[in-house]
């Protein structure tokens, strides 16, 4: 990623959900109403019209099959994830790698006393603070945003200097990062999250097969999307096998650790009225508490 150019796949994320939300409520996905303020004119033409908007889905999921829905159905699970950790209590929410990330919105009434931080690369944060008080007159004061570069800054002293309390049950929740860091980038956040986490903390996050990372996957959405991130200058680096992740995660500290696969996702979201929606067999997503 180009340290002084806004994230262009959180351009096209945030994109796609503000199409999903264009949808009926029966056949979304996920609904995400101010998706829509992060985008730019090129990205506005397609969600304002209808025509535009189809073609972009014809083309995405030639291009790239299965890859929007997965996206959706990833933002849906880890939504559904933080309406469960609320219920159970947590009195911090920490978004790493936020991007343009609308739940602090979304979830305004239920995170009624939970504070909130954004961490996130300062060039997409500072387009994303800069548009919001555009449209908004003025930023949320539940929300501290926390500008890091994830591959050479320490997470907790940024944190910690924003304010973040070590000692108390946070969420953390990290979508749509892993697979643009090192390993050692991946493996040391990971570690920073245990260190500086109170009782009960857990994490979710979603990866790709260590395939993807390494290009040796054939599937055509994995070469494809391979190619697409890399003219954007954002890389896939990271990956690790479903069966893996077990491991992976209790080595750096964590325990009651849950994986979920394509298989899942299909039980879970596309059901008789979605039954046509795509989504790629590449995306997982791991959840786990911080171990006492």
């Amino acid at each position: 990623m180009r340290p002084d150019k806004p994230s262009q796949t959180a351009l096209r994320v945030a994109l796609a959900r503000a199409i999903e939300s264009r949808l009926p409520k029966k056949k979304r996905l996920c609904f995400d109403s101010h998706a829509k303020y992060f985008l730019d004119a090129p990205s506005k033409r397609i969600y304002e019209t209808w025509f535009r908007r189809k073609l972009y889905f014809l083309k995405s999921n030639r291009f790239m099959p299965g890859i929007i829905g997965s996206v959706m159905v990833r933002t849906r699970f880890i939504d559904d994830y933080l309406h469960k950790s609320i219920a159970n209590g947590i009195e911090q929410l920490v978004i790493l790698g936020a991007g343009y990330d609308t739940r602090a919105f979304r979830f305004a009434e239920v995170l009624d006393g939970i504070k909130v931080y954004e961490v996130d690369h300062p060039a997409t944060q500072e387009r994303k603070i800069l548009l919001l008080k555009r449209k908004l007159g003025t930023l949320p004061a539940h929300v501290t945003y926390v500008p890091i570069r994830f591959n050479s800054e320490d997470l907790v002293e940024n944190l910690t200097a924003a304010g973040y309390c070590k000692n108390v049950k946070t969420v953390f929740i990290w979508e749509g990062v892993t697979y643009y860091l090192t390993r050692q980038a991946v493996e040391k956040t990971l570690r920073d999250v245990t260190e500086a986490s109170g009782s009960g903390s857990s994490i979710v996050f979603d990866y790709f097969p260590s395939s993807v990372a390494d290009g040796s996957c054939l599937l055509k959405e994995a070469q494809n999307m391979r190619a697409f991130f890399s003219q954007l200058d954002e890389e896939i680096k990271f990956g690790i096998e479903p069966r893996a992740i077990g491991d992976f995660l209790s080595a750096w500290g964590y325990d009651n650790i849950r994986n979920f696969t394509y298989e899942d996702f299909k039980k879970m979201y596309l059901g008789e009225k979605r039954r046509k929606r795509r989504i790629s067999e590449l995306f997982s997503i791991a959840s786990a508490s911080v171990s006492a």
